[in-house]
């Protein structure tokens, strides 16, 4: 055979083989034009949910603040506090501000009560969940406060802390 045919069939077999690697790795126009008809990809973010104060010991009566930001839609911040001696829930729903803060003054058990462990929690509800808390706080006054002994469906823990009552 002659350097031209030998030449000529390395070059037809260099092609094939290299036509066969960009149909297994998928290189080239196809994986271009695969490209053109998915979606962007978008941000994903993890909600960030920071509770700022307490740090350690808390009052009878004291303020509980916080952050939030990238709080997924269908999902509301609800700040629990956890007797540890009690074991139950009491939910506190949170009007988050502009400057993504949040505020309010929590109630840490009764004057018997110093030295006692509380647990912070920071919980995303969702729809049902929310209206589970929302429907204990409108008839909790009317039952002494009793607490929730667990958390509703839907109720993902974000963050907690631990304080001790002074």
């Amino acid at each position: 055979m002659d350097s031209q045919v030998k030449a000529a069939w390395i070059l037809g077999g260099c092609t094939i083989v290299a036509a066969i690697i960009g149909v297994i790795f998928n290189v080239g126009g196809i994986t271009n034009i695969l490209k053109q008809d998915m979606p962007p990809n978008l941000p994903h973010f993890e909600p960030n949910v920071k509770i700022a104060f307490p740090l350690n010991t808390v009052q009878i009566q004291d303020t509980v603040s916080g952050t939030a930001k990238d709080i997924p839609e269908g999902k509301q911040l609800w700040i629990l506090i956890y007797p540890k001696n009690a074991l139950k829930y009491y939910p506190h729903q949170v009007d988050i501000k502009n400057d993504r803060s949040w505020k309010f003054t929590a109630q840490f058990g009764q004057e018997h009560n110093v030295g006692d462990k509380y647990d912070i929690l920071a919980v995303l509800a969702d729809k049902n969940a929310s209206n589970n808390f929302a429907t204990y706080i409108n008839t909790a006054a009317d039952n002494n406060w009793p607490g929730m002994e667990n958390l509703p469906e839907g109720t993902d823990k974000i963050t907690t802390i631990t304080v001790i009552r002074e």
